[in-house]
């Protein structure tokens, strides 16, 4: 909360104060809190804590910004199907969800990003299979990457980003990002 962000996501380790500590972090969060791919089952879709998609404007370029979280780990700190804390149920059909978001609101935006905690791998693999997003900005790895991964799509050679968060906030990265409006899709890094 000190922080300050203007969107997240959530990561697996939050949920190791259990459900009513992560419910009271998204409930004071300032910025959105985002999981696609996450739900409380116990409570209908206009009261699910964590968002999946929000949107913001930076002058005048519109940022959409969808959510993903990776599976549970249990103790052992090996990926298992249980739902976090027993109760919050995600989707691991990490390119499903983010397509599904996507399709919803990519109109609505000049720039898409994917804010996941999944992992490199993960997220290498999303780039290439939803190529509706601009960027997938990601953590849980703890991957750092000299130079953004880029994935391009034919035909009208759309590209998306990949960019990692590193370990602890050691490293801070920089880019510029152009965006030509004119263009559909015409973003570079």
């Amino acid at each position: 909360q000190a922080l300050n962000f203007d969107i997240r996501t959530i990561g697996n380790h939050d949920f190791g104060y259990g459900e009513t500590t992560v419910l009271r972090d998204v409930r004071l969060s300032t910025p959105p809190v985002l999981a696609a791919n996450l739900r409380d089952p116990r409570v209908n879709a206009a009261k699910q804590p964590f968002r999946p998609y929000a949107r913001f404007d930076i002058g005048c370029v519109k940022v959409g910004v969808i959510g993903l979280i990776t599976q549970n780990y249990g103790a052992d700190d090996q990926p298992n199907a249980t739902p976090f804390d027993d109760v919050f149920i995600q989707d691991r059909s990490y390119a499903a969800a983010l397509d599904r978001a996507a399709k919803l609101h990519r109109s609505e935006v000049d720039v898409l990003i994917a804010l996941t905690h999944l992992g490199y791998v993960d997220d290498l693999a999303l780039a290439r299979k939803v190529a509706s997003v601009d960027f997938v900005i990601g953590g849980h790895s703890e991957d750092t990457l000299k130079e953004p991964g880029t994935v391009l799509h034919p035909p009208g050679k759309a590209k998306t980003y990949i960019l990692q968060a590193g370990h602890f906030a050691e490293k801070i990265g920089h880019g510029d990002v152009v965006v030509n409006l004119k263009e559909p899709r015409n973003v570079t890094f």
